[in-house]
C-alpha cells in the first residue's frame, strides 16, 4: 500500500488506472504510463459547494497514435485537492455549458495550441474532436 498524493505518485507502467476523485484535465503521466490499448478513466469535473464536484467520467484508451477518448456518463463525486486548477475548472465548466462534449475523440498531449478541433484547450492536455493519429 502507498500513501501519497495520487496525481503526483507516478504509478509505473499500467494496464488501466481508474480515478476515483474529480480533476480538472487527465494527468499526463497517468496517460504516458498506460500500456498499448490501455485505459485511464477519470471524472472530469466542476467544483460545486462544500467540495463537490460534477460532470462527465472520461475513458481515455492509448494507441500507437495518441489517446482516443470519450465521455462515459455524468459522474457527482468529491474533488482532488491537487489535480485541479481555478483556471481550468473555468475552462470545464465552459465546455461542459457550451455542449458538444459527444464530439470529443481524443486527448493530446502535443505542445500544439489551440485550434477549432479543441473542446477543451489546457496547458496539461487537450480535450480535441480531432480522432487520434493512427486510428488510435
Amino acid at each position: 500500500m502507498v500513501a501519497a498524493d495520487g496525481w503526483a505518485l507516478d504509478p509505473g507502467a499500467r494496464d488501466a488506472i481508474f480515478v476515483n476523485a474529480g480533476a480538472t484535465l487527465p494527468n499526463p503521466l497517468w496517460l504516458e504510463r498506460l500500456a498499448s490499448g490501455g485505459c485511464l478513466e477519470v471524472p472530469l469535473t466542476i467544483s460545486g459547494p462544500g467540495g463537490t464536484a460534477s460532470g462527465m467520467m472520461l475513458k481515455a484508451v492509448k494507441a500507437d497514435g495518441g489517446y482516443s477518448a470519450r465521455f462515459l456518463s455524468p459522474v457527482s463525486i468529491f474533488s482532488m485537492t491537487s489535480g485541479r486548477s481555478d483556471q481550468e475548472d473555468a475552462a470545464l465548466r465552459q465546455a461542459f455549458a457550451g455542449g458538444k462534449w459527444a464530439a470529443l475523440r481524443s486527448v493530446r498531449l502535443d505542445p500544439r495550441g489551440r485550434d477549432e478541433t479543441c473542446w477543451l484547450h489546457g496547458d496539461r492536455a487537450c480535450l480535441s474532436a480531432q480522432e487520434p493519429e493512427n486510428g488510435g
